[in-house]
């Protein structure tokens, strides 16, 4: 078996069909589709098993919910493929893509990892976007990943990548994220892979429902973002990366909690919960190596640093709108 289409499934009984058809259309055909209907309480999990029952590569897993990253994994431990695709249950990809990627694959059975592009559609505004080109056509190498990795969110999304099946199946369960688990399976695959493709080629359509509440900001958000980005630092430390890399990653991690801060409600800021959520991000390996460097950030990056350590939230989150709508005014 060539290829594992991995689909994790929750409540998406109007999108399910349209994103498993677009897999059944694929012009090369060795392979199967792993459905895991994560504790969908819509149809769903009925339409899983009507597929699994009319086709004999398609499988389907019941479980109850227990969040995206835990149904990547179940997927992946019930895979036979020799290569992982990760498909989002409301997404589709273009009917040649399997075609393309084992083409690629047959010039060099030796690639573990094949990076492409997709297009991004917002469902709120009805346009679509592609994602940016990060490199030339052709190999690129483990620095040149976790450098963008580092910098930017380019290639943070798993969906955009296809991974060979790793020999020891040891990823990490020790958090279950409900954000920002792509990361923290991007860093795990990238510790198994020496070898890295990159095409230029778009195969992947994503649809973006940024009105959704699940697109909504909460304390959580700062805890998943925490511990994925401590995936990002232990996997630079293991390479012997983090000499050329702490600047950016601590600077983009630290703007990236002050806007999580921001979003968050002045109601949620001043609760109990809140609290307790600072607290596990400030419990971090990578909160603590920022702290710990954090003359290496920028200057409003180093106020921000400073406010969270002591507790100044609302301040914060005024300097941090305050900064946004001027950047805004400035364009």
């Amino acid at each position: 078996m060539k290829f594992s289409v991995l689909i994790p499934v929750y409540n998406v009984e109007k999108s399910l069909k349209q994103c498993i058809e677009s897999v059944l259309v694929q012009n090369f055909k060795d392979f199967e589709i792993i459905l895991v209907n994560d504790g969908s309480t819509d149809h769903s999990g009925v339409i899983c098993d009507e597929y699994a029952k009319m086709y004999s590569f398609i499988k389907t897993f019941h479980k109850n919910n227990d969040g995206l990253y835990m149904a990547r994994l179940d997927g992946m431990k019930n895979a036979s493929g020799e290569y992982y695709f990760f498909l989002d249950s409301d997404d589709t990809i273009e009917p040649n893509t399997l075609e393309q990627l084992n083409g690629i694959l047959l010039n060099d059975p030796e690639i573990d990892m094949i990076i492409f592009r997709e297009k991004l559609f917002y469902i709120s505004t009805n346009c679509s976007i592609d994602s940016p080109i990060l490199y030339n056509e052709g190999y690129v190498t483990f620095d040149e990943i976790a450098d963008i990795l580092t910098r930017t969110t380019n290639l943070n999304n798993l969906v955009m990548k296809c991974v060979r099946a790793p020999r020891q199946f040891d990823f990490s369960v020790h958090h279950k994220f409900n954000m920002a688990e792509d990361v923290a399976f991007t860093c795990q695959f990238l510790e198994k892979c020496q070898k890295f493709y990159y095409t230029k080629q778009i195969f992947y359509h994503y649809r973006l429902n940024d009105n959704s509440i699940t697109h909504r900001i909460t304390s959580d958000n700062l805890i998943n973002a925490s511990i994925a980005r401590t995936h990002v630092l232990d996997m630079l430390i293991k390479r012997g990366l983090l000499y050329k890399l702490d600047k950016p990653l601590i600077n983009e991690y630290v703007k990236n909690i002050a806007y999580f801060i921001s979003e968050i409600g002045v109601k949620e800021l001043k609760s109990e919960t809140f609290k307790k959520s600072i607290n596990r991000v400030q419990a971090t390996d990578i909160w603590k190596y920022t702290y710990r460097n954090f003359a290496s950030c920028g200057l409003y990056n180093r106020l921000f640093v400073i406010l969270i350590q002591k507790k100044l939230f609302l301040i914060l989150k005024m300097i941090a709108l305050f900064g946004r709508k001027f950047k805004t005014f400035v364009k």
